[in-house]
């Protein structure tokens, strides 16, 4: 799975979970989930925070999207690195190092040189 669409999947924004005191407006606001699991993120997960949704003021859709950035990157940066250590690998042949680094990047869905 490509790994931005695996963020997109992963890290939720859901209905309000929890209000302390009722000081959010439950139909502008929501709960932050995050589901474990790849290649496809598993039902269940756990709720992070609730607040307000907006990109200003505390909203919490601007944080979740830097955190699906953030784990979209991780994942990339984590194949990335595997090619690198297959690539220096001396006992592998180059044709073997191609397939590895292709069958990796097919795997992953990122694209590279």
């Amino acid at each position: 799975m490509n790994p931005k669409e695996y963020a997109e999947k992963a890290v939720t924004i859901d209905s309000l979970f929890w209000n302390p005191g009722g000081k959010i407006d439950v139909k502008d606001a929501g709960t932050v989930g995050f589901s474990y699991g790849y290649p496809e993120p598993r039902p269940g997960g756990v709720a992070l925070w609730s607040g307000p949704r907006g990109h200003f003021n505390d909203g919490i859709d601007w944080p979740v999207g830097k955190l699906r950035e953030g784990i979209a990157q991780l994942i990339e940066h984590v194949a990335e690195d595997c090619i690198s250590v297959v690539s220096n690998l001396d006992a592998v042949s180059s044709d073997a190092k191609a397939a590895i680094t292709t069958a990796i990047r097919r795997h992953f869905e990122i694209e590279g040189n």
